[in-house]
This record gives structure tokens, C-alpha cells and sequence, in this order.
């Protein structure tokens, strides 16, 4: 029964070595570039793509033989010296009436198959890093720590390398720009690595979420997260802005409002806002341009159509749309909020 034989490995590994056995726990074994692998689930599935129970006795000998030189014995790194750790596991389990001699020259003789070198690489991204940290709020610390889950997410990679490939860019085009003032991506990237310190150049985000279901499909805190961890998709509360204005528009639409009806583009006059005061918003790029169908300013998402839109709905029913929609967070009854 070679997995019952690979259980015994696991069980005979933490007596050797002093490991819990009620956990497995392989402590810190390095099998990737800045990743560490804690539990014997996370083990068997980056080394193995395996459950615990599905492993052999030699492949269990071989995660027994990583601890003692989670470097020297990784077999991502040296086959030669992994499989030399392996047969030496098997014969101290021999030594130690744990398994009998032909089981572990049996063992030694398997051909040793782990994660081929193209599944192995982990690249940091600001959509991985928020997963990891809503899976540290979703799970339970036992979960984490004895590893072997699957994670299945929302994130679609083609959208994701595509959000972040148009985010890079449209800011490299806005650095191109005669006259550009700041520091740019390539000109940092051009100093000597101990010269660079923290990026200053221009930097983004992006959320790329599907309309019927909320799922995020993409996000983008920045232009690299290996230059700059700071995810700014979700480590910042700031402004919603113009994302809020689709909000405004279905309360408008709900109050009988129609995107056929027309309605002013012109500029906001002193008074004409309930509870505005002289309150007179602009357009962003200054100009006016009359009566307009409400969807032109929806589509176009022109500041003066919107605030008399939103002066149509009224602000409580704004509000009242805005806490259906899942915004919890207090807000004035002055529309300039």
C-alpha cells in the first residue's frame, strides 16, 4: 500500500526531525522564487500536483529529505541531490523497523516525476496579493497552515494581462508627452538597481468587474507589483467620482425619468441645485454644448447633465439607490458630496 507506506514517511519524517505530527508540518521548505511552503498538502502540490494521500513512499521520502536542506535538497533545484536525500530517508526508515529493506529499495528505484518547470513559476501580481489577503480573512489560520486547497477565483488571466498591458500603456503615453515633467518608468528603470529607491513615476489602477454578477474579472493596483506592492485598486479609500454616476442616472430612470429626454449640458446656475447653494460644478474639459439627450450625458459622462440628472432623481433617493447598491458609507444630504 504505497500511500499508507508514504503516510508512515510523513509520520517517521516528524520523530527525526522533531516535527509536530499531528500537523505535518514542513516548515519553510523553498521550492520557488520568494515563496515559502508551509504543510504537507502545500508540499505534495507544488512538488507533486498531489493530494497527501495519493503520494508514494518515495515521493513522501523525498519531501522528508527537503527539511534537513530546504535548498540543497529541493529537487526543483538538483535532482542528483534530492534523490541522494531520498534514499537516505528510506534507510533510516529501514533502520528504524519502519518500512522493510525491499520496500525501500523499491522506492529508491521509482522514477522521481514532480511539477514540470513551466507549471513552477509564481509572478507576483496585485490581483494575487488581494487574494491572498481575502483568503486570510475567509479561512480559518488551521486551513492556511496545513495547506492542499484549491483556490478557484473570478480573475480571467487574458483580461487581467490585458488591463494590465493598456493601464502601462496609457501612462507611458502620458509620459511621452512634450514637456513631461516627472520622473518616467524607463528612466527609472535605466538607474543602477542601488540607485533606484521608491518608484516615483506616474502610477494607475484598474477594476474590471462583469455587470450581472460583481465578479472581478481583473485588478490592477499599479504598473508593477514587484516595483512598487502598493496595490492601489484596494489599498486607499479615495473619491468615487464619475464611477458614481450611473448610480445617479437609475435613480433618475426609476423616477420616470427617459434617456430619450433632453436636458441641459449648459452651465450650472446659482441657485439652480436644490440645497446647492452656489454651488456650480464644471465640465472636465470646459466646454458646454446645450441641450443634450440624458444618455448623451451618461455615455459622455458630462458633470453638469449629471448633477441636474441627479437634481431630477432628488438627493434622498440618490441616496436611497446608492445603499441598495451595497454603499454602506455615510455621505452629506449636499449634493457637492
Amino acid at each position: 500500500y504505497p500511500a499508507v507506506a508514504g503516510l508512515y514517511a510523513l509520520a517517521f519524517l516528524a520523530v527525526i526531525y522533531g516535527i509536530r505530527a499531528q500537523r505535518y508540518d514542513l516548515a519553510k521548505i523553498h521550492a520557488m522564487p520568494e515563496r515559502s511552503i508551509k504543510g504537507v498538502g502545500e508540499a505534495s502540490r507544488i512538488y507533486f500536483e498531489k493530494h497527501p494521500s495519493e503520494l508514494t513512499l518515495s515521493q513522501s521520502a523525498l519531501l522528508a529529505g527537503i527539511v534537513r536542506g530546504p535548498d540543497s535538497f529541493n529537487p526543483f533545484s538538483s535532482m542528483e541531490f534530492a534523490t541522494r536525500e531520498r534514499g537516505t530517508t528510506l534507510d533510516r526508515m529501514v533502520d528504524a523497523g519502519v518500512i522493510s529493506k525491499a520496500e525501500a529499495d523499491a522506492a529508491k528505484q521509482e522514477p522521481i516525476e514532480v511539477r514540470p518547470k513551466y507549471r513552477r513559476e509564481y509572478q507576483r501580481s496585485y490581483a494575487m496579493d488581494q487574494i491572498a489577503v481575502d483568503l486570510e480573512i475567509i479561512l480559518e489560520k488551521e486551513n492556511i497552515d496545513l495547506g492542499g486547497l484549491n483556490i478557484t477565483t473570478t480573475i480571467d488571466k487574458r483580461i487581467q494581462q490585458k488591463a494590465e498591458e493598456a493601464l502601462d500603456k496609457k501612462l507611458r503615453e502620458v509620459e511621452r508627452l512634450s514637456g513631461y515633467p516627472h520622473q518616467t518608468r524607463a528612466a527609472w528603470n535605466n538607474l543602477p538597481e542601488d540607485q533606484r529607491g521608491v518608484p516615483e513615476y506616474i502610477q494607475g489602477a484598474a477594476v474590471v468587474m462583469e455587470n450581472r454578477t460583481g465578479a472581478v474579472l481583473a485588478l490592477v493596483g499599479g504598473r508593477d507589483a514587484d516595483e512598487s506592492w502598493f496595490n492601489r485598486a484596494t489599498g486607499k479609500g479615495r473619491p468615487v467620482g464619475s464611477i458614481f454616476k450611473p448610480f445617479v442616472y437609475l435613480a433618475a430612470f426609476d423616477k420616470g425619468l427617459r434617456p430619450t429626454t433632453s436636458i441641459s449640458d449648459g452651465p450650472i446656475q446659482p441657485g439652480e441645485i436644490k440645497n446647492g447653494k452656489n454651488w456650480r460644478p464644471r465640465n472636465s474639459d470646459g466646454t458646454y454644448g446645450g441641450m443634450q439627450p440624458v444618455s448623451y450625458g451618461l455615455i459622455r459622462s458630462r458633470n453638469t447633465m449629471s448633477v441636474r440628472v441627479g437634481n431630477y432623481a432628488g438627493m434622498d433617493y440618490v441616496k436611497e439607490v446608492r445603499r441598495m447598491a451595497g454603499f454602506n458609507k455615510p455621505i452629506n444630504d449636499s449634493p457637492t458630496s
